[in-house]
């Protein structure tokens, strides 16, 4: 039980460095939108499914 807990706040931890990563980049004009930083296997996923 202990460990995961330990697990889910390492997790919320890393997701919220990531969400302020992201915020970063989007303040500074670094990209557009979010849609820029999808990663490779969210976007092959979104066109293996239009087809």
């Amino acid at each position: 039980m202990k460990q995961t807990l330990i697990a889910k706040d390492v997790f919320g931890k890393l997701a919220d460095r990531y969400t302020k990563f992201q915020n970063h980049l989007l303040e500074n004009g670094e990209i557009n939108s979010l849609n820029d930083i999808q990663t490779g296997y969210e976007k092959n996923y979104q066109k293996k499914n239009k087809q």
